[in-house]
């Protein structure tokens, strides 16, 4: 016989047969044995190879598709023969070499007949298997031969579409055009299977057990006795198993899913109704006996049964009829897996707004840089908004991409939660106030340039985390309790260090559950129980914190879990302006917080070359991301405003005549004593800091300045976490006399004149002093310093500049954010 060489034809150039020992007589008896066999079998490709290399081995060739016909819309079909009891695709000799075991055909995609499609988990050609489809040779995956040895039936022939064999995969073209077909494909399935691989330990009875609890959803007695009920316990540990299987995670998955028409799970030989199974998972989360049952069992059940399986697949709600926007899916989805950096975009847009927009094309030619710059190009010109931008992290694989663009195949979310995906049920929160984006993209150059304006500077910065996952506790929590001790919180004044604490914790928690004060000091004590496990020292206020938590100890990992999600690639800053947030853990001095039109939150930027910026990464400010809406009760405002004045009781409440945007009222006690309550509108500017500073700049202009304006009386803070409504009330003195406004119309022009000249002398009096900054007055009380500090920042701080020019310093006020609605509205 002759050797395999390259120069045979036909054949590839090397032997399909091990090197042969030293020994002649053993090489030769190989040589005979081979000699007799009429074919040589396929060698699989190269191990380390994600996809069959163009070069194999095998005697047969490789299958080649044929065109698909575009005017006819056409798909392919896979037909499998019916299953044979005596043979199947896994003999080791593949005694049906020579026969077809499958057959590709090609249909009208608005003519088809019956077909299933099947939804698996693609994985690298590391145990790759040999198929024959229309008597050639085809390279696939075990998982997916696996899986269509399992669809065969031993009646009749079975059509089904599978990705990977109905579509040309080398042809860039043909993949377009199939992939933004690929919804519709599943949609007009009869039904769609969801493999989730064999089931080599599996036990049969965890579906059965499965249906049985569905069978009885709506009897909860039966439901609660069943998860606590210890026989169950394999099944149980086959779910974990089953619900943390990397097909959830697969990036194509979530199309399918929300595409097919009926679904069905199988794993094995097992197969159950996808709705059965996802109705009993949602129904098991909300079970009290099913936590108790996974924390005295299996450590990873009870994550499993939250965050994994069908409801990591649900898409997130549309602001909008119809579906959820591009912008939406990309960043709830990115944590999941794609072996084409350009599926996490091209996998998702089938079930997004952007699925019949002839804007957003699905283009294989193109390079990953190219698509990810296109997503930030199409939400920009279709949705005129920036939040894209802020998934942005700091390193990539991807050459040359902007720092404006996220690496959405970096898997960066995967322990980062982004600022713009807000908790279940929180308010909406714009820090541009939802103004549309006015940017353009250059895209061969990679600049983006949007408008925007300069808002802070960081000051003091915290150590970093160096988070490397969600169950590193113990640098996390060093890391939370150095930054909890840059406040230099103590219990000097209760009110204040509550103040404290809490803007504090709704900073590095990404501001979840911030309105719920128990709640907080419960967090706040999980720090330090941790902090003490792990032998740190723990402030003194924080661990009575901790002497107070009866938390089991999964509640507090499950919180310090999500602390991780929030606090990785992040650490904590207290801004010049005094506000707390959270930047990119790679701040460098010269940065800068901005806020760009369109976009949620604002970024930290880093400047270079002549007035272009570098996107370092989205922050979180505590002072920003904060609740927006006034609740409250007219009776207990009267009872307040009476407690606070000496009174007995409220007897009227009415209208006040100023105020403008804001809600002012009048409340009359039993006293005869008069009190005015303003409620901010949140349109109008931060709720503390709009009342806080109108009283200070009365007090400036009628004190400093001369104006004989209305003067105060007592002024009450009611704004400490423990009011009730958490704002200001002031008890005005009053003044007797008829307003202006009600005898104006009526004067004579010679009477207007001495008032227009009072009026005036008044505005002489207000223009003739300027101020250090511009922003808005307070009293330095109201800016919370330490008393060293406003002690120091007397001594250095300019207040303003009076009428000769004399530099004026003055303890009882201070410049400090801006209560301008412009910026707060």
């Amino acid at each position: 016989m002759k050797r395999i060489t390259k120069s045979t034809p036909g054949l590839w150039h090397r032997p399909s047969w091990p090197r042969p020992t030293t020994k002649k007589s053993k090489k030769r008896k190989r040589v005979k044995k081979l000699a007799k066999t009429s074919e040589v079998t396929p060698e699989p490709p190269d191990l380390s190879s994600s996809r069959p290399p163009d070069k194999m081995r095998p005697v047969r060739p490789l299958y080649e598709y044929s065109p698909l016909d575009p005017a006819r819309n056409e798909i392919r079909l896979l037909q499998l023969p019916p299953l044979s009891p005596s043979r199947t695709w896994n003999d080791a000799q593949l005694a049906a070499i020579n026969n077809t075991e499958a057959t590709l055909i090609h249909v009208s995609l608005g003519e088809t007949p019956e077909y299933e499609a099947l939804s698996y988990r693609w994985s690298p050609y590391n145990d790759a298997a040999l198929i024959i489809i229309d008597s050639y040779s085809f390279w696939i995956s075990s998982t997916l031969k696996s899986a269509l040895e399992q669809l065969r039936v031993p009646t009749k022939s079975k059509l089904v579409w599978v990705d990977a064999l109905c579509i040309n995969q080398k042809d860039p073209e043909e993949r377009n055009d199939q992939v933004s077909k690929m919804r519709r494909i599943y949609s007009q399935a009869t039904e769609v299977i969801a493999w989730l691989g064999d089931s080599t330990h599996f036990a049969p009875g965890t579906f059965s057990l499965i249906q049985d609890l569905y069978d009885h959803i709506e009897d909860s007695p039966y439901v609660e006795g069943v998860l606590l009920d210890n026989k169950n316990d394999r099944q149980w540990s086959e779910l974990t198993w089953i619900l943390g299987l990397e097909y959830w995670k697969r990036i194509w998955v979530i199309q399918e899913v929300n595409s097919a028409p009926k679904m069905t799970l199988r794993y094995g030989t097992q197969t159950i109704d996808w709705e059965v199974f996802a109705t009993v998972q949602n129904k098991i989360s909300l079970s009290a006996n099913a936590r108790t049952y996974a924390r005295g069992h299996e450590i990873n059940l009870w994550q499993t049964i939250l965050n994994g399986g069908p409801k990591v697949l649900n898409l997130p709600a549309s602001d909008d009829p119809g579906p959820p926007s591009l912008s939406k899916v990309l960043t709830f989805f990115n944590s999941h897996l794609s072996t084409d950096p350009r599926d996490m975009v091209y996998a998702l847009i089938g079930v997004t707004s952007a699925r019949d927009d002839p804007m957003m094309q699905i283009d294989y030619s193109s390079s990953v840089r190219q698509v990810y710059i296109s997503v930030i190009d199409y939400v920009l010109k279709r949705e005129v908004k920036l939040d894209v931008i802020c998934g942005k992290l700091t390193w990539t694989s991807i050459p040359n991409l902007p720092s404006w663009t996220p690496d959405w195949a970096s898997g960066f979310l995967r322990y980062f939660r982004p600022m713009i995906v807000r908790p279940l049920g929180a308010k909406s929160f714009s820090a541009s106030k939802d103004l549309p984006a006015q940017a353009t993209i250059d895209t061969d150059r990679g600049l983006l340039r949007a408008r925007g304006f300069r808002l802070d500077a960081v000051s003091v910065l915290g150590q970093p985390t160096n988070l490397q996952g969600t169950s590193n506790f113990g640098n996390m929590v060093v890391a939370v309790l150095g930054w909890y001790e840059m406040l230099e919180i103590t219990d000097d004044d209760d009110d204040t260090a509550g103040y404290y604490e809490a803007a504090f914790l709704k900073t590095i928690m990404c501001d979840t559950d911030g309105n719920d004060p128990k709640l907080l000091k419960r967090i706040l004590g999980a720090f330090a129980r941790i902090g003490s496990n792990v032998e740190v020292p723990v402030p003194l206020r924080l661990a009575k914190h901790e002497s107070v938590l009866f938390e089991s100890v999964s509640w507090v990992e499950s919180w310090m879990r999500f602390a991780c999600g929030c606090l990785t690639g992040r650490r904590f800053f207290v801004s010049e302006q005094g506000l707390m947030g959270l930047c990119p853990e790679n701040y460098q001095d010269g940065d800068i917080i901005a806020v760009l039109l369109g976009c949620a939150v604002p970024l930290l930027l880093r400047p270079f070359d002549e007035g272009d910026f570098e996107l370092v990464g989205a922050n979180q400010i505590g002072e920003f991301i904060t609740e927006r809406y006034v609740r409250f009760n007219v009776n207990d405002l009267g009872r307040i405003a009476a407690e606070a004045v000496g009174a007995k009781s409220c007897v009227g409440v009415e209208k006040y005549p100023d105020g403008m945007y804001n809600k002012t009222l009048l409340l009359t006690m039993d006293n005869g004593t008069q009190v005015v309550w303003k409620i901010p509108d949140p349109h109008t500017g931060k709720p503390h800091s709009t009342t806080a500073s109108e009283v200070a700049i009365m007090d400036f202009a009628g004190n400093v300045l001369g104006t004989p304006l209305l003067f105060i009386d007592s002024l009450l803070n009611l704004y400490g976490p423990g009011a009730p409504h958490r704002r200001r009330i002031y008890h005005p003195g009053s003044v007797p006399g008829i307003e202006v406004e009600r005898v104006r119309p009526s004067m004579k022009v010679t009477d207007r004149l001495p008032i227009v000249q009072t009026i005036a002398c008044f505005q002489k009096a207000w223009i003739s002093i300027s101020f250090g900054k511009f922003s808005s007055l307070y009293y330095a009380r109201d800016k919370k310093e330490r008393a060293k500090d406003q002690k120091e920042r007397v001594e250095k701080e300019l207040l303003h500049v009076d009428a000769n020019g004399v530099d004026v310093k003055n303890a009882d006020f201070a410049i400090c954010p801006s209560t301008s609605r412009e910026l707060t509205e």
